[in-house]
C-alpha cells in the first residue's frame, strides 16, 4: 500500500509539472491585482483580473488579488511565480481617472499607510536592491485600439510600485505593470468591456500570439 501511495504521489507531482509546461494549452500568464482600498467599494484592477482567465481563452491566465498591505507582494509573489512559471507577469492597479498608464520603472522606495494603517517597515523595498528596475514587457502606443494610453517612469511609492519592484526580480520572461482608471461605481461588465481589449492586445503582443478580439 505504501508503494502504491508513493507512486500515486509522484504521478500527481509529475502531472502538475507537465500541465505547467504544456505549451499546447497556451502560454501561462500571471495577473496580479488589489482589493479595494481607501474606503472604495471596488478596485477595477480586481474586477478586470478576475475576468481574464475566462476571457483570454488562448492563454492560461492565473489571477491573484492581493490585500493592500505592506509585505504582501514579497510574501506572495515569489511562490506564485514558482507555482505557475508564467511567461508574462502583469501587475494591475488603480491610478488616475480616465487614464491607462503603462509603467516603465519601479523604484526602490516605499511610503504611505496601508489598509491596516501601517507604514512600510522601511523607506526602501530591498536593502541591497538597485535604485530602480525597468519593465521587460513591451508596449507600443500603436496597440492602443483607439484608447489613450500613456507611459510613466514613476509607479508611485505605494503598493503598486512595491508589487512592480518585487515582480521585476522574478525569473519571468516578460514583466510589466499597468495603472487602470478607478472603477468607482461603473458596472463590472462595462468596465471590463472598456479595458479588456487593451490588456488582451498587450498580452498577445508580448506572447507572440495573433492579435484579435478578446
Amino acid at each position: 500500500m505504501r508503494t502504491v501511495l508513493i507512486i500515486l504521489t509522484l504521478t500527481l507531482v509529475h502531472a502538475d509539472r507537465v500541465v505547467g509546461a504544456d505549451a499546447s494549452a497556451g502560454p501561462v500568464v500571471l495577473v496580479t491585482a488589489f482589493h479595494p482600498f481607501a474606503q472604495r467599494q471596488k478596485n477595477g484592477s480586481a474586477t478586470l483580473a478576475e475576468s481574464l482567465p475566462k476571457a483570454l481563452s488562448d492563454m492560461r491566465v492565473h489571477s491573484e488579488v492581493m490585500q493592500v498591505k505592506w509585505a504582501e507582494p514579497q510574501n506572495i509573489l515569489p511562490a506564485l511565480v514558482a507555482r505557475w512559471r508564467p511567461r508574462l507577469l502583469l501587475g494591475l492597479g488603480e491610478g488616475s481617472s480616465d487614464t491607462v498608464t503603462v509603467e516603465n520603472l519601479a523604484h526602490n522606495h516605499a511610503a504611505g499607510l496601508d489598509e491596516a494603517k501601517r507604514p512600510p517597515p522601511f523607506g526602501w523595498l530591498q536593502a541591497d536592491g538597485p535604485r530602480s528596475r525597468r519593465a521587460t514587457m513591451e508596449f507600443d502606443p500603436k496597440w492602443a485600439l483607439g484608447h489613450t494610453i500613456v507611459t510613466s517612469d514613476h509607479a508611485g511609492s505605494f503598493l503598486c510600485n512595491a508589487l512592480f519592484y518585487v515582480a521585476l526580480a522574478q525569473p519571468v520572461e516578460r514583466i510589466g505593470f499597468i495603472h487602470l482608471p478607478p472603477q468607482n461605481d461603473e458596472a463590472d461588465a462595462l468596465y471590463v468591456a472598456r479595458l479588456l481589449p487593451i490588456i488582451a492586445q498587450i498580452a498577445r503582443r508580448n506572447l507572440g500570439l495573433p492579435a484579435g478580439a478578446p
